[in-house]
Order: structure tokens, then C-alpha cells, then sequence
């Protein structure tokens, strides 16, 4: 028995085997219909091809909700530690690399801050 077989959607021309299976490794995502027909040990082909319809869908990470969600967190992330690492200038003296600017920090500091002795009351 000889077969004839194709897969619209991969391929558009008939092949033809004396095999009884056909494989197809690794199949993109996708709309596909096999249809094979089959010979006769007379000769005579089947009218019409054996038909079988399916659809392959992506992996989960291939898909576009899942690469939307990824960018967004990926966009997160990236904001987030660049808050955290402070891309931009440091207030205040949390960050003080030199001596000089040690000093002016302790100039900046509010006047209060030193503790000065109380104020005798006056007396009447």
C-alpha cells in the first residue's frame, strides 16, 4: 500500500511513503490540517484525503500576556532599585564621602540640636 500525505499550514505538496506513520517533531504554534490519501494494491487512489484538523498553541512564556507581565516587572524592578540605589543625588548627609563635606553637614544641623544649660529664673 502506498500513502500520499500532507500538512497544510507546514507544507503544501502532497509526499509520498509506503510508511504507515509520519512524524513531526517539534511544530510551531499554529493552525494545521494533515490530510493523507491512500492507494490501492489495484492502483486507484481514495477520492477524497482523510482529514484531521488542529491547532498548536505557544508555551505559556511565548505567549503575549506573559511577555506584557514580564516587561512590566522587569520595568518595576528596575525602578524600584533605582530608588533604592539612589541614582540620583543623596539628600541630606546620609552619603558624605569627604571631610569637607562632613563640616558642612554639622553647620547645617538645626541650632537647637546642642544642648544648652537652662535659664535661671529670675527672682522677685
Amino acid at each position: 500500500m502506498r500513502f500520499r500525505y500532507r500538512m497544510i499550514g507546514l507544507e503544501e505538496d502532497w509526499i509520498q511513503t509506503a510508511e504507515h506513520a509520519v512524524r513531526y517533531p517539534a511544530l510551531p504554534p499554529g493552525d494545521y490540517r494533515f490530510e493523507v490519501l491512500a492507494r490501492s494494491a489495484e492502483g486507484v487512489w481514495s477520492a477524497a484525503p482523510a482529514a484531521v484538523s488542529f491547532r498548536i498553541l505557544p508555551s505559556w512564556w511565548a505567549t503575549w500576556w506573559s511577555r506584557t507581565l514580564g516587561t512590566m516587572l522587569l520595568l518595576l524592578i528596575t525602578v524600584w532599585r533605582a530608588q533604592c540605589t539612589g541614582f540620583s543625588k543623596p539628600s541630606g548627609c546620609s552619603r558624605v564621602p569627604s571631610t569637607r563635606g562632613r563640616a558642612s553637614c554639622t553647620l547645617n544641623k538645626p541650632k537647637c540640636s546642642r544642648k544648652r544649660p537652662a535659664l535661671k529664673k529670675p527672682t522677685v
